[in-house]
């Protein structure tokens, strides 16, 4: 039964070489620097199962690395980043973050002295039905202009003599 057929990178130009070599010795990027590492060893004669062991990843990982050199040349080495995960809120969403933030709680029938962004994140919550989480909130408060910080708690009385009282009991 015959093995897998054994991968190589296509024959290389001496200039091809050379630009695997530059961009290996200038790039910050680790993994870029791998990737030409693996197009230069695959170059070299080495099989897939020897760079693996020697770059120190999966049999798949450098098969990957080959064929998106074959495809992409030296652009398929770089990092390719998705534009990731949509964002979750909204700009309508992020104007209601910043109109509430500017209201006492009590004002929107909520039983709270002051606001957090967790406090916020739940009340946002309800009334958009976008679930985010309190860093997330602190993010967009923060773009808007506020910089939220722990409450002060002091202690007061109605009774006039409380401040006297309070002296001397420090003792």
């Amino acid at each position: 039964m015959p093995g897998k057929p054994k991968i190589f990178v296509r024959p290389l130009s001496p200039a091809e070489v050379r630009e695997l070599e530059e961009l290996y010795r200038k790039t910050q990027g680790a993994d870029t620097r791998t990737h030409c590492h693996i197009v230069l060893l695959s170059h070299e004669g080495k099989s897939v199962p020897q760079i693996a062991a020697i770059v120190r990843l999966g049999r798949d990982a450098v098969v990957r690395c080959i064929r998106r050199y074959e495809v992409e040349g030296i652009e398929g080495l770089k990092p390719h980043w998705g534009d990731g995960r949509p964002r979750k809120a909204t700009d309508e969403y992020i104007q209601q973050l910043l109109a509430a933030v500017e209201q006492d709680p009590r004002d929107l029938g909520l039983d709270l002295s002051n606001w957090t962004a967790q406090n916020l994140a739940n009340y946002l919550a309800t009334g958009t039905g976008i679930r985010l989480s309190e860093r997330r909130v602190r993010h967009y408060l923060h773009q808007g202009g506020w910089h939220p910080r722990r409450p002060v708690l002091s202690l007061a009385s109605p009774d006039p003599e409380y401040a006297q009282k309070k002296s001397t009991s420090r003792g």
